[in-house]
C-alpha cells in the first residue's frame, strides 16, 4: 500500500504545482517620471479621465475561441475595473479626456499560414503570389498607377472640402489609428517587456533563476494585454504624441480560458497602471476573500405592537 501511495501523491503534487502556475502573472510597467510623479503627487492617486482605442489583435498558432470570440467591448469592461483601482475613469465625452488608452491583446506564438512557413523553410520554394505579380506585372503596374492617380485627386478634393477643424479631427484620427497600429514588428520578449531584463540578465556570469523562468515564458504560448496610455490633451490641440505610461501583462495559456485570464491579468498588473517597475515582477493572482455569515436559529423574544414603535 504505501509503494502505491508515492506515485499517487506524486501526480497530486504535480497537479497541485500546475495548478498553481496557471496564476502567475508578469508585469512590466514604464511611466514617464513626470507625469508618475504628479500622478501620485501628495500622496494621493489622482483622478483622470480616458478613452479608449482598439489596437492591434495578435492570433495564436492554435485556435482558442476563447480570444478569438472575444469582443473588444468586452475586453474593454474587464479592464475598465483594473483602471479604476488606479483612480481612471471613462470620460464624460472624448472632448474631455485626459488619455487616451491604447489596448493590444492575443497570443505570444503567432499563427503563421502555409506561404509563410514555406518561406521558412525553403527560401527559394515556388511562391504562387509572385508567380502571378510576374506573369501579370504590367497590368499590376497600371493598375496601381491608376490607383495612386484616384487617391491624389481624392487627398486634393478632401482638402478643397474640409475646413481646419474638420482636417484636425481627420488627422486626430489618423494619430490615433497610427499608435494603435506599431506593434506587429515587435518579437514576444518586447512584447512581454522582457527584452531589457534579458540583456541584463545575459551580462552575468552563471544563469540565474529569472532568466530561466523568462526564457521559458518564451517557448510557451502566453495571452498577454498591453495598455499604452498617451495624452489625449497634447495629441488633440498639438498633433503631438506623448506616451504617459504603459503596463505589459501576460498569463500562460495552456490550462487556461482568455475570459478567465484577463482579469487575473488586470487585478495584477492594475498596482503598476502609471507607475514604473524596472524588473519584469511574476506575481501570482490571489482571488478575493468572501466573509461568511452563518445566521443560527432565530430566537423571539417578544412581540411589539405599532403604538409602542411610535412612542
Amino acid at each position: 500500500m504505501r509503494a502505491a501511495a508515492f506515485p499517487v501523491l506524486t501526480a497530486c503534487l504535480l497537479c497541485l504545482n500546475q495548478a498553481s502556475a496557471e496564476n502567475f502573472v508578469t508585469v512590466r510597467a514604464w511611466a514617464d517620471p513626470q507625469y508618475a510623479s504628479e500622478k501620485a503627487g501628495n500622496g494621493k492617486t489622482r483622478k483622470e479621465s480616458y478613452i479608449i482605442a482598439k489596437g492591434e489583435y495578435f492570433e495564436g498558432t492554435c485556435r482558442d475561441p476563447s480570444i478569438e470570440k472575444a469582443s473588444f467591448d468586452g475586453i474593454v469592461q474587464l479592464l475598465s475595473k483594473s483602471l479604476a483601482r488606479q483612480q481612471y475613469y471613462p470620460a464624460r465625452n472624448a472632448a474631455s479626456a485626459d488619455q487616451i488608452i491604447v489596448v493590444h491583446w492575443g497570443m505570444t506564438i503567432p499563427y503563421v499560414n502555409e506561404y509563410e512557413q514555406q518561406a521558412i523553410e525553403n527560401p527559394t520554394s515556388y511562391d504562387p503570389h509572385l508567380a502571378d505579380f510576374a506573369v501579370a506585372g504590367q497590368t499590376m503596374d497600371t493598375a496601381s498607377s491608376a490607383v495612386a492617380s484616384q487617391a491624389g485627386s481624392q487627398q486634393s478634393v478632401e482638402r478643397d472640402i474640409f475646413n481646419g477643424q474638420q482636417q484636425g479631427a481627420i488627422n486626430l484620427a489618423m494619430d490615433i489609428d497610427k499608435m494603435a497600429h506599431t506593434m506587429s514588428a515587435n518579437s514576444a520578449a518586447g512584447l512581454l517587456g522582457y527584452t531589457s531584463q534579458l540583456a541584463r540578465e545575459g551580462q552575468k556570469l552563471m544563469p540565474t533563476e529569472v532568466a530561466r523562468t523568462l526564457m521559458a515564458n518564451l517557448h510557451e504560448d502566453r495571452y498577454f494585454v498591453i495598455i499604452q496610455a498617451w495624452d489625449f490633451q497634447k495629441l488633440s490641440h498639438d498633433h503631438k504624441k506623448k506616451l504617459l505610461w504603459t503596463a505589459r501583462m501576460s498569463m500562460r495559456a495552456p490550462g487556461m480560458n482568455f475570459r478567465l485570464a484577463l482579469p487575473r491579468m488586470g487585478r495584477v498588473a492594475s498596482d503598476y497602471f502609471g507607475k514604473s517597475n524596472d524588473q519584469v515582477v511574476t506575481a501570482e493572482f490571489q482571488p478575493a476573500r468572501e466573509g461568511r455569515v452563518d445566521i443560527g436559529p432565530v430566537r423571539i423574544l417578544g412581540e411589539v405592537s405599532s403604538a409602542q414603535l411610535n412612542k
